[in-house]
C-alpha cells in the first residue's frame, strides 16, 4: 500500500521495505489546464554531511553532473518533458553523508516572469527497485517561489527515512546551492559580481538580492492592488469589505501567507475579544494583524488596540492596517501585567518603492522564515533601546542642553530636552 505523505511528515523506508537497497525518486510537475507556457524546470540533489553542507562539488548532482562518483545518486532525465528521476543506491552512500536533499528549480524565472505558483501541482513518488510505489506526496501550495526543497532522504538511528518538506525560496538555484556549500563556477561568480556592482550603482534599488527578487515577483500584484485600493477608497468601503477585497489579497498574494497560516477572528482568552488575523508559521503564533476600514486614519486608539491584542496573546509583533497604510509594532512585556511597544516602521502601499519593498519583505512569509527578519528586528530594537536609555541619562541630557543653550537666545530646560528625546525614540526601519 502506498503511503501518502503530507508536508512536514516522514516515513521510514527501512521499515516499509527492509530488503530494498535501491530506490527511485520520481519528480513530476503538472501545468494548469490549457496552459501553453514553456517552463524550464530542473531537479537537483545535494549529498550533505552532518553540517548540512556538501563535502566537495562532486556531491552536487544536476544536469551537468548527473551521477556522483561513488554511484550513490544518479539523475535520470527521460524524454518526458514534465518529470525527472533520481536513482539512489543506499549501499553506495558514504558513511559521512547524512542526508540527500532533493531540489526543484525554475531556470530563467525572473526573465520569464515565472514561478512555481503557476503550476497546478508537483508530485514526488518513491519507488522500490521493482518500480513499485512505496510513498508519495503532492505539493500544491507554491506561490512565488522559484526553488523548492521537495524532500530529504536521511539517516536516523540506523534507518533511512524520507521527509516531505516542500519549502520554497524565491532566490533560485544559485543561492540555494551556495547555502549547501557549492562553489558556483567562475562564469556564474562573474555574473553574480557584475549584478551586485550594477545594483550598487543604482541607489533606488534595495541592495539585498533576495529583496530585489521579491520586488520583481510581487510587482504585478502591487499594480493590481493599487487599482483595487483606489476603487475601494472611492467607494469608502467599510471594514469587512476592506478586509475581503484588499487586506486578504495582500496577506496572501503579496506577503505570501497561505490559508493555513492565517487564523481569522481569533479569540483572545479571558478578554472576550477577537483579533482580526493571527499569523502562524511553523506552528508558532508570529504576528497579529488588526484591520480598519480603508479611509480610516490610523490613530493612537487603534495602535493601543493592536499592541494590547499582541500582548494578551503573548506575541511579539502587531501589524495595524487600513489596507493602504501598514504599521508594524514590537511589543515588550513588562512586570505587573504591563508592556511597552516600539514603532518599527510604516508603509504606504500606494507609494510603493524599493524602500517599502524591503520593509514589506521583512513582514512576509519569505522574510520571516527565510531570513529570520523578526529575530533581526528584535535584536536591533533591543540594541537601539540600550542607546536610548544611555542618551536619557541626566548627565547626557545636561550636556545636550548646555550645547544647545550656547547658541540660543531663548534657553531650554533639562526637561524640555528630555521630553523631545523621549518623543522621538526610533525603531528599526523608521
Amino acid at each position: 500500500m502506498v503511503q501518502v505523505l503530507q508536508k512536514g511528515t516522514n516515513i521510514s523506508l527501512t521499515k516499509i521495505a527492509p530488503n530494498c537497497d535501491k530506490i527511485t525518486i520520481a519528480v513530476k510537475w503538472v501545468k494548469e489546464a490549457n496552459d501553453e507556457t514553456d517552463f524550464d524546470i530542473d531537479a537537483s540533489a545535494f549529498m550533505l554531511a552532518d553540517n548540512n553542507k556538501i563535502r566537495t562539488d562532486d556531491d552536487f548532482i544536476f544536469y551537468n553532473q548527473p551521477k556522483s562518483p561513488d554511484n550513490a545518486v544518479e539523475l535520470i532525465s527521460l524524454q518526458e518533458s514534465n518529470s525527472q528521476f533520481f536513482e539512489i543506491a543506499f549501499n553506495c552512500i558514504p558513511a559521512n553523508i547524512d542526508k540527500v536533499s532533493i531540489v526543484l528549480t525554475l531556470n530563467e524565472a525572473k526573465e520569464r516572469q515565472q514561478n512555481f505558483g503557476m503550476l497546478d501541482k508537483i508530485t514526488v513518488e518513491i519507488l522500490n527497485s521493482h518500480k513499485t510505489a512505496l510513498a508519495s506526496y503532492v505539493l500544491q501550495d507554491s506561490e512565488i517561489e522559484t526553488a523548492l526543497i521537495l524532500g530529504e532522504l536521511y539517516r536516523y538511528n540506523g534507518e533511512w527515512k524520507f521527509k516531505a518538506i516542500g519549502q520554497g525560496y524565491i532566490e533560485g538555484l544559485d543561492i540555494l546551492a551556495r547555502n549547501y556549500g557549492v562553489d558556483i563556477d567562475s562564469d556564474s561568480e562573474t555574473n553574480h559580481v557584475q549584478t551586485e556592482v550594477e545594483t550598487e550603482s543604482k541607489p533606488d534599488l534595495p541592495r539585498i538580492p533576495v529583496v530585489i527578487r521579491y520586488t520583481e515577483a510581487i510587482k504585478l500584484n502591487i499594480e493590481r492592488f493599487k487599482e483595487k485600493a483606489k476603487n475601494a477608497k472611492r467607494d469608502n468601503l467599510k471594514e469587512d469589505k476592506t478586509r475581503e477585497i484588499i487586506i486578504d489579497g495582500i496577506l496572501q498574494n503579496i506577503l505570501g501567507y497561505q490559508i493555513k497560516h492565517i487564523k481569522l477572528e481569533y479569540p483572545i482568552p479571558k478578554q472576550n475579544l477577537r483579533v482580526d488575523y493571527l499569523i502562524s508559521l511553523n506552528g508558532k503564533n508570529t504576528m497579529i494583524v488588526e484591520a480598519k476600514r480603508i479611509n480610516q486614519t490610523l490613530e493612537a486608539v487603534h495602535i493601543s488596540q493592536a499592541v494590547s491584542y499582541a500582548y494578551f496573546l503573548k506575541i511579539d509583533f502587531a501589524l495595524l492596517t487600513n489596507g493602504v497604510d501598514w504599521q508594524l509594532y514590537y511589543v515588550i512585556p513588562k512586570k505587573l501585567k504591563k508592556y511597552e511597544y516600539r514603532h518599527v516602521f510604516s508603509i504606504n502601499l500606494l507609494d510603493f518603492n524599493d524602500n517599502a519593498a524591503e520593509k514589506l519583505f521583512s513582514i512576509s512569509r519569505f522574510g520571516i522564515i527565510g531570513e529570520n527578519s523578526f529575530e533581526v528586528m528584535k535584536s536591533k530594537i533591543n540594541a537601539l533601546s540600550t542607546i536610548d536609555n544611555a542618551l536619557l541619562l541626566d548627565e547626557i541630557i545636561e550636556k545636550i542642553a548646555s550645547i544647545i543653550n550656547n547658541n540660543q537666545e531663548h534657553k531650554i530646560t533639562h526637561n524640555e530636552v528630555r521630553n523631545v528625546m523621549e518623543r522621538n525614540k526610533l525603531g528599526w526601519l523608521s
